[in-house]
């Protein structure tokens, strides 16, 4: 009968029997491959394998016992403790774990219900006291405030989806707002001249105007450069005056500027057109 003692011991066997820094080098060294193959991390690689001959007790045991120069058991541990730090440093980024996602994805918004014609009308009786403080709200508004106005006219749709002159209320405005986008995407475009008054002052020879400026845009304007064409009698233009009238006017907002001196023009000269031509974001 075979003995027992004789029998060939199995890894799991072998494994438990080793003493646990060896059981540190073999881990350091099967973490290195996997590091290595799956991303190319061979600076973490050679930090582990370092780790992993710091581990391998029996060499340093067999050099001492042979009276060789060998690293004591503080040495050993000092040393692949600085390399395991190393080795996490080092590691690359597709190695580390990704954080979990610990919010649930927001839910998608349902769909509003379809309203028949009569839920629609009988809505807009419940909301009619409402309605009506909406639209006395949206009279109060500058008329060039588009955005307030839409606001009110959306709120009000809302209330009476039935109404076809709330709906087409709130449409122009819409519209409107899509032919200012010009004067969004570049507010310094927004500045609009309404009204001039000039004359000719000093020897009959120096244009002064008084200028009234209106600001279309959503931002405040500044340093408006003002260009006057004078003419004489037959229509001929005489003479091109430009200056920059360094004032603000807020947005949505109308200003008047008086005595604006424009420069010598032609004595001859009867008539004047001016515009404003640039403006600067305040």
């Amino acid at each position: 009968m075979e003995n027992e003692a004789n029998k060939p011991q199995s890894i799991f066997a072998q494994w438990r029997m080793l003493p646990w820094p060896e059981k540190l080098t073999i881990n350091a060294l099967c973490a290195a491959g996997v590091v290595l193959l799956l991303f190319g991390g061979i600076a973490t690689a050679l930090c582990l394998l370092v780790v992993a001959a710091m581990g391998w007790t029996r060499a340093f045991s067999e050099n001492a016992a042979k009276g060789k120069p060998t690293l004591g058991s503080k040495g050993r541990i000092a040393i692949g403790g600085v390399m395991a730090v190393l080795a996490i440093i080092t590691l690359p980024k597709g190695a580390e774990t990704a954080p979990r996602e610990d919010k649930a994805p927001a839910s998608t918004p349902a769909a509003p219900r379809p309203v028949s014609p009569e839920q629609a009308k009988a809505m807009e009786r419940r909301n009619a006291v409402k309605i009506a403080e909406l639209i006395a709200g949206a009279k109060t508004l500058d008329a060039r405030d588009y955005e307030g106005r839409l606001n009110f006219w959306q709120e009000i749709t809302a209330l009476a989806p039935a109404n076809a002159e709330y709906a087409r209320n709130k449409q122009e405005l819409v519209q409107q707002i899509a032919e200012l986008q010009p004067a969004v995407e570049h507010p310094e475009q927004g500045a609009q001249l309404v009204k001039f008054v000039g004359r000719k002052e000093g020897f009959g020879n120096v244009l002064v105007i008084d200028v009234t400026i209106r600001n279309d845009s959503l931002s405040n304007l500044k340093d408006f450069q003002i260009v006057c064409e004078s003419m004489g009698p037959s229509g001929t233009v005489t003479d091109q005056n430009t200056r920059v009238l360094y004032g603000v006017v807020e947005a949505r907002k109308t200003r008047t500027f008086r005595k604006l001196n424009m420069g010598l023009v032609n004595q001859q000269s009867v008539n004047a057109d001016c515009r404003v031509d640039q403006a600067s974001i305040a």
